[in-house]
């Protein structure tokens, strides 16, 4: 058996009224095929969340028209169209759910799509141009002369900032960083 036969004959069975005459029967059940074929679901998963908003859309109906029928009694009334509320919001979040899952599907097919033309598609493998090289245009560092090295009382030895001429090059501040390392090779050639 066809599963989207199957789900279709659900729902006609699930939304019959009672005493239900064959001619309204089948009118219902042409209605609810054309309703389900309106979501065009593409695999047994967009059918199934096809077929529940499709219930519920018949039980809206239902619900509704009994939250108009002004015979009841305020509570029935109030009680009719808090149901009435309920399938509706449950009926969004299904049709919601429908295209989050056909979108997702056509999303699935296109890269599928995609794949199967890459495969088969020779692939052509261009060689890259040649790469002219350029000599490097950084300025190189000019260290500080000797003569600007104050010795700090804990005996490391420490920069003091530039002066205005010997500053680092691109206009860079000395960091914390640099700092340091300007002590540690300070302190290698004291060393020696």
């Amino acid at each position: 058996m066809d599963l989207g036969t199957y789900l279709l004959d659900g729902v006609v069975t699930a939304t019959a009224p009672p005493n239900e005459a064959a001619a309204a029967a089948q009118t219902r059940r042409e209605a609810i095929i054309e309703m389900v074929q309106a979501y065009d679901p593409s695999n047994a998963m967009e059918g199934m969340i096809a077929c529940h908003c499709v219930m519920l859309q018949l039980m809206l109906n239902g619900a509704v028209h009994a939250a108009n029928n002004t015979t009841q009694s305020a509570d029935g009334l109030a009680k009719a169209r808090a149901g009435a509320m309920s399938i509706s919001r449950t009926l969004l979040q299904w049709v919601r759910k429908f295209e989050h899952t056909k979108k997702r599907n056509e999303v699935r097919a296109g890269e599928a799509k995609e794949q199967a033309q890459s495969r088969a598609a020779p692939v052509s493998v261009a060689k890259p141009a040649a790469v002219e090289r350029r000599p490097s245009v950084t300025t190189p560092y000019r260290p500080m002369p000797a003569d600007r090295l104050d010795p700090p009382p804990n005996g490391r030895a420490a920069v003091t900032p530039p002066a205005a001429g010997l500053s680092p090059p691109n206009g860079a501040r000395t960091s914390e960083l640099d700092q340091a390392v300007v002590n540690a090779v300070v302190d290698r050639a004291l060393a020696t």
